[in-house]
């Protein structure tokens, strides 16, 4: 078992890496920007609504840590509520799926739980000063 808990300090390459994905996300976001125009997907909102089609938006993100400093930091929660409310708004959406697919095992690791069957691992029943449970786990 090797858990990560606590302030990790980032290597010079490992913070160039990363300004460099910040980069290309911000290029990749700014090209996004520039096609997605009103116009161009009014028409098809419309044409849904008029099929009786509901329009849901998606908000993905798969890094457990990307999702935790969302969910944990204010500003970021907050900014985040306030682009998809400009985006349900603007897009003339029905509603929103929020799809954060790493959350659930980035807070089993957190807990010191098995991602996969939830349950606690010995070291953190032994931490917590539960250890007697563990003969049934």
């Amino acid at each position: 078992m090797n858990r990560r808990r606590g302030i990790v300090l980032k290597s010079k390459g490992e913070l160039e890496a990363m300004r460099e994905a910040g980069r290309i996300n911000a290029q990749a976001l700014a090209a996004a920007v520039s096609v997605v125009q009103p116009g161009v997907t009014t028409a098809v909102i419309n044409d849904a609504h008029e099929h009786g089609v509901k329009v849901i938006l998606v908000a993905s993100l798969f890094n457990s840590d990307d999702i935790l400093a969302l969910i944990t930091d204010p500003v970021n929660t907050g900014n985040f509520f306030a682009n998809i409310k400009s985006k349900l708004i603007d897009g003339n959406a029905d509603g929103l799926n929020i799809d954060f697919e790493s959350l659930k095992k980035g807070y089993f690791e957190a807990m010191g739980w098995d991602i996969n069957s939830g349950r606690p691992w010995h070291d953190t029943l032994v931490h917590l000063g539960i250890d007697e449970l563990t003969g049934d786990l």
